[in-house]
C-alpha cells in the first residue's frame, strides 16, 4: 500500500478509476467539472479544509505534511493536473504539477529503506507525471533532471538495477552529462563489478553491461 491511510488509499484508487473515464478520449466539459469538484472534495476533506481552497494549496503546506501525506497529495494534485490540463487551463494546471512534483520528490527523498514498497509506489507515480503532457508545460529541463537523479538514488538504493540505470542516463541526457552525476553513476557501476554476476543478471543488469556502462560514463567523464 502506498499509503497508511487506508481509507485515503481507496478514495484516490476510486477517483482514478472514474476520472480515467471522465479524461478520456470523448468527453464533454460538464463531465471535467464534475469530476474535478469529485476530487477537490477528496483534498478538502484530506486536508480538513474547504473544497473552494484546493486550488490555493501552496509550497509550504506541502512541506509541513508528512510523507505519507505527501505522497498522497502528490497523487491527488497531479491528478488534479491533468483534468485542468483537459479542460485548458494551463496555467492552474501548470500550478498544479509543480506542487505534485515538489510532494513527490519530499516523499521519497525519506524513503531510502530496504525494501520500501511504499516508495516504489511513489517513484512510479513520479515517473508517471514527469511523462505526463503536463511535464511539458510545468518543468523546465532541470526539474524534471532533478527528478530523475532522485529516482536514480532511489531505485539504486532499492537494489533495482535496470530501473536507476534508466533513470540516471535519463538525467545525463538532459543536464548534458554533469561531471559530478558522472561521478555517482561510475561509483555506482564499480560497486556493481563486486557482485556476483549471476545476481547482476537476475537484477536486469548483466556484468557486460554494467562495464559497457562504467566505460561510457569513464570516457564521458574525460572530454568534459
Amino acid at each position: 500500500m502506498i499509503f497508511k491511510n487506508n481509507h485515503q488509499e481507496k478514495v484516490l484508487n476510486h477517483l482514478a478509476a472514474i476520472l480515467k473515464k471522465v479524461a478520456g478520449d470523448e468527453f464533454d466539459y460538464e463531465d471535467l467539472d464534475v469530476g474535478l469538484a469529485i476530487l477537490d472534495r477528496a483534498l478538502a476533506d484530506t486536508l480538513e479544509i474547504k473544497p473552494d481552497f484546493v486550488g490555493l494549496i501552496d509550497a509550504h503546506l506541502i512541506d509541513n505534511l508528512d510523507v505519507e501525506m505527501q505522497a498522497y497529495m502528490g497523487r491527488g494534485l497531479a491528478m488534479r493536473a491533468s483534468l485542468l490540463l483537459d479542460m485548458g487551463k494551463e496555467s492552474e494546471a501548470t500550478a498544479m504539477a509543480l506542487l505534485s512534483i515538489r510532494a513527490y520528490r519530499h516523499s521519497l527523498s525519506v524513503r531510502f529503506d530496504n525494501e520500501d514498497e511504499e516508495g516504489r509506489y511513489v517513484a512510479h507515480y513520479l515517473h508517471q507525471l514527469l511523462r505526463h503532457p503536463v511535464a511539458a508545460l510545468a518543468f523546465s529541463p532541470h526539474d524534471v533532471a532533478h527528478s530523475y537523479r532522485t529516482l536514480f538514488a532511489f531505485y539504486a538504493d532499492q537494489g533495482l538495477l535496470d530501473r536507476a540505470e534508466d533513470m540516471l542516463f535519463h538525467a545525463l541526457d538532459l543536464l548534458s552529462s554533469p561531471p559530478e552525476l558522472l561521478r555517482e553513476g561510475i561509483e555506482f557501476y564499480d560497486a556493481l563489478l563486486d557482485e556476483d554476476p549471476r545476481e547482476l543478471k537476475r537484477r536486469g543488469l548483466p556484468l557486460r553491461e554494467v562495464q559497457a556502462a562504467r566505460d561510457e560514463l569513464r570516457e564521458r567523464l574525460a572530454n568534459t
